[in-house]
């Protein structure tokens, strides 16, 4: 809603100040409520997206043979953390730190993860994820 807000920043504040000078409020609640009605499509599109890519992604797992069932529970650990180092993510998963390494690996080889440039070691981001949790935040 903050953004939606943001990005109607003028219509906004036009809509308080005529709540406040000539009580005018159901201006206001109709703005509102267009707000609240545009998040949500939003939302839900974006629930139907991130769905959409995760099933991908897990498609693009299956010809990894023995080394599949690692690199899905790293998948799954990155959508709740959408980057991370392979230390974090072998204390996340309970996982050994070279298997952690090995599943990034298949990982990136599969497009799923980029590896970044880190101050100290090794970053790996879920792109599409965060590109997709980003779409839209910028207010015009």
């Amino acid at each position: 809603m903050s953004l939606y807000l943001k990005q109607n920043r003028t219509e906004y504040y036009e809509l308080l100040q005529k709540v406040r000078y000539e009580g005018d409020w159901e201006e206001w609640v109709l703005f509102f409520l267009r707000g609240v009605s545009s998040t949500a499509e939003k939302a839900n599109q974006l629930a139907k997206n991130l769905l959409v890519l995760f099933d991908r992604d897990e498609e693009r797992l299956s010809g990894t043979g023995k080394k599949r069932g690692s690199a899905s529970q790293v998948l799954a650990k990155l959508r709740e953390t959408p980057y991370t180092s392979p230390a974090r993510m072998a204390d996340s998963t309970g996982l050994s730190f070279n298997t952690v390494v090995s599943a990034l690996e298949v990982l990136k080889a599969a497009e799923i993860v980029q590896e970044m440039p880190a101050h100290r070691g090794r970053l790996f981001l879920y792109t599409n994820y965060i590109r997709l949790m980003d779409e839209g935040t910028l207010a015009h």
